[in-house]
């Protein structure tokens, strides 16, 4: 029920344990399915505490949907100084709060040195006016591999390489 406060000397810190380690390179994490649970205060923990050196880094927030734009720019904001970075996948699949600006402020944070991305947005019903021309602006130049699934937003595509934008 307690993400990360600590409250008792039972309660783990995931943002504890997460930050103590700083020589830890891949992280993979999943809280799909954790509505009442995962909101952007929790997205904003876990940001803040992931550690810098990550290079590859998996999270799924798949049917969390007390997750908005405010959320996604935590972790935006995290990604951006995660300078080693070189493997990305996202899942954000349902989470109907996501729209536009928070979708546009994750892209425009990744990684210079990006190379494999896998972003997973479909039925993110706010998400109304982002075009493919804007999601190929959006990605870094460093990128190799790219997979994305957009159906039910206003993309309503999935791709499956950097060819297909």
């Amino acid at each position: 029920k307690d993400f990360g406060r600590g409250t008792t000397s039972e309660t783990v810190s995931l943002p504890a344990i997460l930050s103590q380690n700083t020589s830890q390179d891949s992280l993979q994490l999943s809280l799909a399915h954790f509505e009442a649970f995962c909101r952007d205060a929790e997205v904003r923990m876990l940001a803040e505490s992931l550690p810098p050196t990550l290079k590859s880094l998996t999270l799924f927030f798949e049917g969390c949907q007390k997750i908005t734009d405010d959320g996604l720019k935590s972790l935006a904001q995290k990604l951006q100084i995660c300078k080693s970075m070189r493997w990305l996948y996202l899942d954000f699949i349902g989470c109907t709060q996501i729209c536009d600006e928070g979708l546009r402020s994750l892209l425009l944070s990744l990684p210079q040195g990006l190379q494999e991305l896998e972003l997973h947005f479909a039925g993110c019903a706010g998400i109304v006016s982002f075009s493919r021309e804007e999601l190929k602006r959006c990605l870094p130049k460093s990128l190799v591999m790219f997979t994305a699934s957009f159906r039910g937003t206003a993309l309503n595509q999935n791709f499956y390489s950097l060819a297909e934008l």
